[in-house]
């Protein structure tokens, strides 16, 4: 996997790190289309050359049938 610079030069990413969490809310929360009781906070690391770069991704899903 590579990691590419403005420069055209590329940077083999050296590790991934992912971690997930799940926080509960006070109590079911609705956007007018469906209803949740949790938000799940995705975080992505990767590190190439002694720099890291990072993502944050956050879902809202309705409870589980």
């Amino acid at each position: 996997m590579k990691m590419f610079r403005n420069s055209g030069d590329t940077i083999p990413i050296e590790r991934i790190e992912v971690s997930a969490y799940t926080i509960p809310t006070d109590g079911p929360e609705s956007d007018g289309t469906f209803t949740w009781e949790s938000t799940t906070i995705v975080v992505v690391e990767a590190h190439a050359a002694g720099l890291l770069g990072s993502v944050t991704a956050i879902r809202r899903l309705p409870p589980r049938a």
